[in-house]
């Protein structure tokens, strides 16, 4: 396969006073930028997250207007909640093993605002955000992309392709009958980077 160097980026994820080295292409360097996006999730150098969370909560609230005209327009509730689930939840979650373990508590809470001007626009100011979740049969964001990181780490805890993206298992480390035999055997997180990671988080879950 050949690379277009014009279509090329280079981002640097690199922590030391030393910048690294240019990249080139057919000789042609690489421009560095410090973010990038890729199969619809937005990277940055500095390994955060606030420019990916700043996409998709504008992008769910655009699409919030859609909800708004349907309900002018008298749709059942149901309709209103399947609009929702189908149309809009889906763009605050795609991905969310990736970056929901180094989400800053900000972040949360402005991702799970989408969701709470939804159930506002579905049945009104008179519940709370609590009492519209349980009335409308839906779990808060937060709790949400914590089940599918989860799950995610299940399935590729099962894979026969891909479980070698996770440690070792520490019976298979020591070659002992312990205890603990069962649970993956981590590399103790010394920076901040190393325990947001979504290997580290779905290892640790």
């Amino acid at each position: 396969m050949k690379l277009n160097p014009g279509k090329c980026k280079a981002i640097h994820i690199c922590f030391s006073r030393t910048p690294p080295p240019p990249l080139t292409i057919h000789g042609h360097e690489l421009e560095v930028v410090s973010v990038a996006k890729c199969l619809g999730v937005t990277f940055q150098a500095d390994l955060g997250w606030g420019t990916h969370v700043m996409d998709i909560t504008t992008k769910g609230s655009q699409r919030l207007y859609l909800l708004c005209r349907l309900r002018q327009l008298k749709l059942p509730v149901e309709d209103l909640v399947t609009v929702y689930t189908c149309f809009i939840r889906p763009v605050l979650d795609y991905a969310a093993p990736l970056w929901h373990p180094g989400l800053t508590n900000a972040q949360h809470k402005k991702i799970e605002r989408i969701q709470r001007r939804a159930t506002r626009i579905i049945l009104g100011l008179n519940f709370s955000y609590n009492q519209a979740c349980k009335a409308l049969q839906l779990q808060s964001l937060y709790y949400r992309r914590e089940d599918l990181c989860l799950e995610f780490g299940k399935k590729l805890s099962n894979s026969n392709l891909y479980h070698h993206w996770l440690p070792n298992r520490r019976g298979e480390v020591s070659k002992r009958a312990t205890r603990q035999k069962s649970k993956l055997d981590l590399i103790p997180a010394c920076t901040k980077w190393y325990a947001n990671s979504p290997c580290y988080t779905l290892s640790n879950s």
